[in-house]
């Protein structure tokens, strides 16, 4: 199977973006939650299901990793801890994810991720 990978929230291999990226999200004040999950359930589309999540976690500034298979998924992600709510009613509103636990980072500086990442196996 092969993985397709997008990355947004400023992610690129053009030379110096990466440090820019990172000074902008280090002095950026928004108090972010670090939260990680994952859920064993059947993905037809994972292409498909992964666009979808792509365009509404940016909405929510979601930065971090998320894996998509056939299997499901498997997620390590820093919210803004003003969206936090939000974004748990929308993974709530899509069935297999209603009512998944979220592992919220207890000792947490909420910078640990530069770039949200999305892949996905077809």
């Amino acid at each position: 199977m092969g993985r397709t990978k997008i990355h947004f929230n400023g992610c690129t291999s053009q030379p110096g973006f990466r440090k820019e990226l990172k000074e902008r999200i280090l002095n950026d004040p928004t108090p972010r939650k670090t939260i990680s999950f994952y859920c064993y359930f059947h993905i037809e589309a994972p292409n498909e299901f992964r666009d979808e999540l792509y365009l509404k976690l940016k909405a929510f500034d979601v930065m971090g990793r998320i894996y998509l298979a056939h299997e499901g998924i498997n997620a390590q992600i820093s919210v803004p801890e003003i969206q936090l709510e939000a974004f748990r009613s929308y993974l709530y509103s899509i069935e297999p994810l209603n009512g998944l636990r979220l592992n919220v980072a207890v000792d947490d500086d909420g910078r640990s991720f530069l770039c949200a990442g999305y892949q996905s196996e077809e």
